[in-house]
């Protein structure tokens, strides 16, 4: 199997902060954009969303909000990353969600797909970076 470059800057990353999980994650709160992008979903006419991202990876990110997503949805999310000064727009789907215990909250986990090699670059550089 041959790396692209993105992959081989990654885990160059990870080699080097001796990082065990595939995907680091950076715990922060950050609010987000959620675009709904089919027609096939029980949510009605609700094509926009706005949650609470809990941490982010360069594979995806975990969301709060109070509207349960059906799972596999694909969804385009608009993040702006403050510390950056930069908004991405990955694509994704839903690939778990739970309701957490005695609230009208639900956790969810957005898997991203076919992510453009400046918002990796973007992302990387997101999660590896400090602030004080």
């Amino acid at each position: 199997m041959r790396l692209s470059l993105i992959d081989k800057i990654f885990h160059a990353f990870v080699s080097a902060r001796g990082e065990k999980r595939k995907e680091p994650r950076r715990e922060d709160e950050l609010p987000v954009e959620i675009e709904i992008l089919s027609d096939e979903t029980s949510l009605g006419p609700t094509r926009v969303l706005y949650a609470q991202i809990k941490d982010i990876s360069a594979g995806g990110v975990k969301i709060l909000t109070n509207i349960y997503i059906p799972l596999d949805t694909p969804i385009k999310l608009k993040i702006t990353l403050s510390k950056l000064r930069e908004t991405i727009s990955p694509v994704g789907k839903i690939v778990w969600g739970n309701q957490i215990e005695d609230s009208d909250v639900y956790e969810m986990g957005i898997e991203f797909e076919n992510t453009q090699p400046d918002i990796l670059c973007t992302l990387l550089e997101y999660i590896y970076s400090k602030w004080d």
